[in-house]
C-alpha cells in the first residue's frame, strides 16, 4: 500500500512538471504563429 501511494505522488509530480513544460511549449508556438501572421500581413 505504501509503495502504491508513493508512486501515485511521484506520478502526480511528473504530470505537473510535464504540464508546465507543455504550457511553455504552447506559448512558444503561439508566439511563433503570431510572428508568422504579422509577417504575412506585412507582405500584403
Amino acid at each position: 500500500m505504501c509503495n502504491q501511494q508513493n508512486s501515485d505522488k511521484d506520478n502526480k509530480k511528473r504530470t505537473l512538471i510535464g504540464n508546465k513544460k507543455t504550457k511553455k511549449d504552447i506559448t512558444k508556438i503561439q508566439k511563433l504563429e503570431e510572428k508568422l501572421e504579422s509577417a504575412t500581413k506585412d507582405n500584403d
